[in-house]
């Protein structure tokens, strides 16, 4: 009679992926029961479609970030339990201090992580090894959230531009802080380097001249925030 050997590897990809599951339906059982309290406020009106739509983005936030963070568990799940690591800036292993709770926002919703913490005595540098495999920004509000506000940046007033974001999303980024993103991609960058280049210019003014009696007028726009004028 022949026995199976079920390898540890197997086990555990198994394992995670019976928890990501019982997770995941955690999150939409959650998100039922809310829905059904919020339709039961009015029992006695019919609700219309933007009705339920409006209520299903008001609850949703909640459900998809559940499902990110369970990703993260089960894809992560060796740097959430990592013991040593080598410390980036002189390769010396590190054992792992007491694991330090982080939640981060993004498009989809709020992200808890509960990951060790390594700290190098040697050169006193202190690393997450899942921040850096999960690529996470130094912000609260995470890459995703970054780039919807700076483009609703660049398009608008940041007081606009911010306050379209949390409309139409699930989550929120002061003017300020759409502010500061910005501030710090264009660090560096000057007028010259943003403005087109001379063979552009003259493209642009014969395209807007052809058929025209009249050359046009080049205007150049800058914001004179941080430009010297």
């Amino acid at each position: 009679m022949e026995t199976a050997v079920l390898s540890l590897a197997v086990y555990e990809g198994r394992r995670l992926r019976s928890s990501f599951r019982q997770q995941a339906h955690a999150a939409l059982d959650r998100l039922l029961d809310q829905l059904e309290c919020r339709m039961k406020e009015q029992p006695e009106l019919r609700p219309t479609l933007m009705d339920l739509t409006q209520v299903v983005l008001a609850e949703r936030a909640g459900f998809t970030g559940a499902l990110a963070q369970a990703f993260v568990e089960r894809q992560y799940d060796a740097y959430l339990k990592q013991d040593w690591a080598a410390c980036p800036q002189c390769q010396r292993q590190r054992k792992a201090r007491p694991a330090v709770r982080r939640t981060v926002e993004t498009l989809v919703g709020p992200v808890t992580l509960e990951r060790p913490y390594f700290y190098c005595a040697a050169c006193g540098h202190g690393f997450y090894p899942l921040d850096e495999a999960l690529g996470l920004s130094r912000r609260v509000k995470q890459w995703d959230v970054q780039h919807a506000g700076v483009k609703l940046g660049l398009e608008m007033p940041h007081e606009r531009a911010s306050t379209l974001l949390g409309e139409l999303t699930d989550v929120a980024m002061s003017d300020c802080g759409i502010h500061e993103v910005l501030h710090e991609m264009g660090e560096g960058l000057d007028v010259l380097r943003v403005a087109p280049g001379a063979g552009e210019i003259q493209e642009r003014i014969a395209a807007a001249a052809e058929g025209r009696k009249w050359k046009p007028i080049v205007v150049l726009a800058a914001d004179a925030a941080d430009v010297p004028s």
